[in-house]
């Protein structure tokens, strides 16, 4: 025997042992029992696509698949087109039966991940804030104050001593004395005040809507009280916030007859009220007037329409007819004192209210004109009489004699005829123009100032800056 032989064959045999180890530890573990999910054989339900030789291939539904291996997320199936892989999720919907896939099914197959823990974050504190102190920098000198329109400034000498030479034992300092600068005077702008604006009055209150009934004239002259009704009207509507209802008119147009005839019979303030809420009215005012031996009265209130309350009264006499209109602009400033008066509006009745209490007389001319045109009516009414009175008589003779001797021509009775209609017609036409024409001419002449056809100077019209007298209780 060889005994340098011995080590190497020893070691031949320690390393073919050695391999031999090796390949057993190998198989043992890439091989590993089966799984309860592998080589299981089940029916498809619904058709499926498996991945077969690098493409997707539809497997029919009813055929068997045999599910080799089954993972999580992909399935290693055997089926009639090959064996291929397909999506897990869908082959446990769609195969059955398929017993359930175990937990650990899968787990082979995923490597944990190392966590990586992050590093604490370190907070850099910052260092703190130097604050730096202020300097306080010396004042500036003064900057030289120019004069009036550019005049020169006189500049500041400095103090300086002098000595004097000839005495230098006692040193005497004579300080020089600079020249004040010459005071500056700056002229101010005339101030201009603007003037005063005079606000707008205003009135707060709310917009009411008043109804003024007709006044109560009893035996007093009608047309006064239907001015003085419209003069009260006017002034009530010159107040802020003041909306004025004609009672009568509105009523007619809303409440049509029967409101109207309501109206004219109501016996007391409360029906009359009750209308005018009827017509959207807040209040309403009722009054009187009434004829004084010493001129006229008028008597005035001012009520809720609902519910029914007396605001305020008012009482007035005037000793003649515009005398009576003017009261109407105190009563509606004791009745709405309350309420601003609009701007540009005055007191009192306008002038062509004042002018319908008296008439202008009729001139002359007019006068003359109607009776001139009564005049030639009653001339062609006479004319046309004389003429049909004519012809009836030529008529009558001319058919008296047909019936004696000899007959009249047919012709001549027929016109005869139509002139005696055509004259009665103008008979009648113009006797009615006539007494018409004379009827106003005589009027008229009761009325026509004379005098200026005479050549008359005018009477002048007293005029007096004073209202008629008024008593306001």
């Amino acid at each position: 025997m060889n005994v340098p032989f011995l080590p190497t064959a020893r070691a031949t045999l320690l390393r073919r042992a050695l391999s031999l180890l090796t390949i057993v530890g190998t198989l043992s573990l890439t091989s590993s029992p089966a799984r309860a999910d592998e080589d299981v054989t089940c029916t498809l339900q619904r058709p499926i696509k498996v991945k077969v030789g690098g493409a997707f291939k539809p497997v029919d539904a009813g055929v068997k698949v045999k599910v080799k291996v089954r993972k999580a997320d992909w399935s290693t199936v055997e089926t009639p087109i090959g064996n291929g892989i397909t999506a897990t999720k869908v082959l446990e919907q769609q195969c059955k039966p398929l017993p359930p896939r175990p937990a650990s099914a899968g787990a082979d197959d995923v490597t944990p991940k190392p966590v990586k823990e992050k590093p604490p974050k370190v907070v850099k504190e910052k260092p703190p804030k130097v604050v730096k102190e202020k300097v306080a920098k010396a004042p500036k000198p003064p900057k030289p104050v120019k004069g009036k329109k550019g005049a020169p400034v006189v500049p500041v000498v400095p103090v300086v001593p002098v000595v004097d030479e000839a005495a230098p034992e006692v040193a005497a300092v004579t300080p020089t004395t600079a020249t004040p600068p010459a005071p500056v005077v700056v002229e101010a702008a005339p101030v201009v005040e603007p003037a005063p604006v005079e606000a707008p009055r205003v009135d707060a209150r709310a917009a009411i809507s008043v109804a003024v009934h007709a006044l109560d004239v009893g035996a007093t002259d009608e047309r006064l009280g239907v001015l003085t009704t419209a003069a009260l009207r006017h002034e009530i509507a010159k107040r802020l916030g003041v909306h004025v209802i004609d009672l009568g008119h509105d009523v007619q147009q809303r409440l049509g007859a029967e409101g109207e005839a309501r109206l004219a019979v109501c016996p007391d303030d409360a029906c009359i009220a009750n209308i005018a809420s009827a017509v959207a009215a807040d209040e309403v005012v009722i009054g009187t007037l009434r004829s004084t031996p010493g001129g006229h009265s008028l008597e005035l209130r001012r009520l809720t329409a609902l519910p029914l309350s007396t605001v305020t009264t008012y009482t007035g006499t005037a000793v003649d007819d515009e005398g009576t209109l003017r009261l109407t602009a105190a009563a509606a400033d004791t009745l709405y004192a309350e309420r601003l008066r609009r701007d540009g509006t005055e007191p009192g009745p306008s002038s062509d209210l004042v002018a319908r209490l008296t008439p202008p007389p009729v001139p002359p001319v007019a006068t003359i004109i109607v009776g001139s045109a009564a005049v030639v009516g009653l001339g062609v009414t006479a004319a046309a009489l004389v003429v049909n009175q004519l012809q009836y008589a030529e008529g009558q003779a001319l058919a008296k004699a047909s019936s004696v001797s000899s007959p009249a021509s047919g012709e001549q009775l027929v016109g005869i005829d139509n002139t005696v209609q055509t004259t009665f017609a103008v008979v009648v036409g113009a006797g009615i123009a006539t007494a018409v024409l004379g009827i106003g001419a005589g009027v008229l002449a009761a009325f026509t100032d004379w005098g200026d056809l005479a050549g008359d100077p005018p009477a002048a019209t007293p005029t007096s800056t004073t209202a008629a007298p008024v008593t306001v209780p």
